[in-house]
Parts: structure tokens; C-alpha cells; sequence
């Protein structure tokens, strides 16, 4: 007979490295929505905002969409 190998399981130790590991994604992903929903809120509620004001929540809201972005990423990984 040939030399076949077995796929082999995945060890616990990886498997509870990469729980970790997507635990602290995840833990990352709250902190980010709790600010994207609280610059949202400002945002509304400060709607006549002068030209310089509308820039950085525009900055904020694309720098966050970008962050949560990554963050699923490595999720889906």
C-alpha cells in the first residue's frame, strides 16, 4: 500500500489559540461600534455643523467603516 497520511485534527492547543484569538477580534469590534453609533448620534444632533465640523465626522465615520472592516476580515479567516 502507498503512504497516505491522514488529514490530521487540529490540536486543542490551536483550537483554543484561534478561539482566543477571535475572542479579541471581537472584543475590538464593540469598542468601535459603540463609537460609530455615538459620532452617528452627534452627527445628528449637530446638523448645522460648519464645514470643518461636517470634515471630521466624515473622517471619523470612514476611519471606523475602515477599522470594523478589517476587524471582519480577520473574522472570516
Amino acid at each position: 500500500m502507498g503512504d497516505y497520511k491522514l488529514c490530521e485534527e487540529p490540536s486543542n492547543e490551536k483550537k483554543e489559540n484561534e478561539l482566543e484569538i477571535s475572542e479579541r477580534i471581537q472584543a475590538l469590534r464593540e469598542p468601535l461600534s459603540v463609537i460609530q453609533n455615538s459620532a452617528y448620534f452627534l452627527n445628528l444632533k449637530f446638523i448645522k455643523q460648519d464645514e470643518k465640523d461636517k470634515k471630521h465626522f466624515e473622517i471619523i465615520k470612514r476611519e471606523l467603516k475602515h477599522a470594523l472592516s478589517l476587524i471582519d476580515d480577520l473574522l472570516l479567516k
